[in-house]
């Protein structure tokens, strides 16, 4: 039987496999994107017009650096700030075609890869790898955070 730490390594493998694309795309613009950038950028257009507040808070960011970060991804013309006319003080981020198009660049290779590695599957195996997958990452959705104690 696989045990937890067997699990973790083949997920943090797997992981680090799709990062790798995402990378490679981040590392091939000029200026090469920031971590954060791709983060971000990858939570606009998955989102769709999202408040800057909710923004910073998802991708784990101050304000003020989310902020940052969306300065230089507006420069890049990847996102575009809008204030909606029923409440003028909330800035909405959404991303530009230009981003959407990088990023269905990005999935499609990704998926490309996750394709090549149930390519080997039965296809009842393949169905079962996405359920259990599924309910792992249901569970781990609906389950309270886990609090740290790092004393």
């Amino acid at each position: 039987m696989i045990g937890g730490q067997d699990l973790q390594t083949l997920i943090v493998e797997l992981s680090q496999r799709l990062a790798q694309i995402e990378t490679r795309y981040a590392d091939a613009q000029e200026p090469p994107f920031a971590p954060a950038e791709m983060t971000m950028l990858r939570s606009v257009v998955r989102e769709g017009a999202v408040r800057m507040s909710d923004l910073a808070a998802s991708v784990k960011l101050p304000q003020s650096s989310a902020t940052n970060v969306a300065d230089r991804l507006c420069a890049r013309d990847l996102v575009e700030r809008k204030r909606p006319e029923t409440n003028r003080r909330t800035v909405l981020l959404s991303a530009t075609r230009k981003a959407r198009r990088l990023m269905k660049k990005i999935e499609a290779e990704q998926l490309a890869l996750c394709d090549e590695l149930v390519a080997g599957l039965a296809s009842e195996q393949a169905e079962l790898l996405r359920s259990l997958l599924g309910q792992l990452t249901e569970s781990r959705a609906t389950s309270e955070p886990e609090k740290r104690n790092d004393d």
